[in-house]
């Protein structure tokens, strides 16, 4: 297969790369726990082995219902910006959080992430959410790096 059309089947499948990535970083998909916890009290303690101890197949299960929950989430997080996210804004943070981001011109995944995390945070610190001035006043004082996956 010559480069050129390598280079184009890997340029079709890179945004789902991208969020494949996303939701491992930002979403906690890498490291879920299913199907490890305590044994049942008074249970004979087993023999302790190298490793993880799984418990029959209940891990094997939870991890059919957390991979299509994470995306889920990630989802919900993308569609919320795309009707409620202002780009210029959530990007010039962006820039000052980041310096070596010249040029950025889009929100990542992890602005979008910010964005809605500093949203939900200014609706639950104020008291009388119709107080636009105040709520504004608390989201813009929130930090980013408290807000940051």
């Amino acid at each position: 297969m010559p480069v050129e059309q390598l280079l184009e089947r890997f340029s079709h499948r890179w945004l789902i790369e991208v969020s494949f990535r996303d939701a491992k970083q930002c979403m906690g998909l890498e490291d879920p726990q299913n199907g490890w916890g305590r044994r049942k009290a008074r249970a004979r303690k087993p023999k302790k082995k190298a490793g993880p101890q799984p418990r029959g197949r209940k891990g094997e299960v939870a991890t059919l219902h957390t991979l299509p929950l994470a995306f889920t989430a990630y989802a919900v997080v993308v569609i919320w910006y795309l009707r409620h996210g202002q780009e210029q804004r959530d990007v010039s943070r962006a820039r000052l959080r980041m310096s070596w981001y010249t040029t950025k011109s889009n929100p990542s995944f992890n602005d979008m992430l910010i964005a809605l995390r500093r949203e939900t945070w200014a609706g639950r610190l104020s008291e009388d959410p119709s107080n636009a001035r105040d709520r504004r006043k608390i989201r813009d004082r929130l930090s980013d790096a408290m807000l940051a996956a």
